[in-house]
């Protein structure tokens, strides 16, 4: 099976792109909203984030308030961001690694937000066996986790006034882009260490197209 990783610039479309590899039959898990359902379902990790960030990290009903930890971990405290990992990353990366190898196992276990399988497995051969997973992980190599996977795909946007209007459209402050751009390292140095790089600076059929052609790439990789 070939474990796939999806990262790539910010308003790049990964998550359009994960639409994608899903209807061609991928289970897919998003790894930020598995850190989001850690951190809210997870009790010991709960109470960390509460201790470091204090009650207000955590809205009405428990839910974790993004907007105030983005305020906190991109335009405060330095080592916010750093502190936060800490707290969610040693009992999410477990589970990132263990859906990349076996994505079967979480069927029933996580939320549909967290994680998805194609209702009809296009994906499986003779054998039964799922030729591939996808997991979509943002800062892949920042993070240094490309070693998790097999292939890394990346989504880039070289259209940048299109970029800036996707992520005002998803609600972001455009003050905010600089900010959160300077924590990651250039979408050159993405596409440089990635091994399928998709530029998503048309429409959605245009980005389909590329999708599904990559998809083609990697079954002759499987030898599928």
């Amino acid at each position: 099976m070939v474990k796939i990783a999806l990262t790539g610039q910010l308003g790049g479309g990964k998550s359009s792109a994960a639409e994608v590899f899903f209807s061609c039959g991928i289970p897919v898990m998003d790894s930020d909203k598995l850190c989001r359902y850690i951190a809210e379902s997870d009790n010991a990790v709960r109470a960390a984030v509460v201790a470091r960030f204090g009650r207000v990290a955590y809205g009405v009903g428990g839910s974790l308030d993004r907007k105030y930890l983005s305020g906190e971990v991109f335009s405060k405290n330095p080592d916010s961001l750093k502190d936060l990992e800490q707290i969610i990353y040693p009992v999410a990366l477990p589970e990132i690694e263990k859906f990349a190898g076996d994505p079967q196992s979480f069927k029933g276990k996580v939320p549909e937000y967290v994680a998805r399988f194609p209702m009809e497995d296009f994906s499986e051969g003779e054998n039964g066996a799922v030729f591939a997973s996808l997991t979509e992980v943002p800062l892949l190599f920042e993070k240094k986790l490309e070693g998790l996977f097999d292939k890394v795909v990346c989504v880039v946007c070289s259209n940048e006034a299109l970029r800036r209007e996707r992520l005002v459209k998803r609600g972001l402050e455009e003050s905010r882009i600089p900010q959160i751009d300077a924590k990651q390292l250039s979408a050159a140095e993405k596409i440089k260490r990635a091994d399928y790089v998709i530029d998503n600076n048309s429409d959605f059929n245009s980005l389909e197209e590329k999708v599904r052609d990559c998809v083609k790439n990697i079954k002759e990789y499987a030898g599928r």
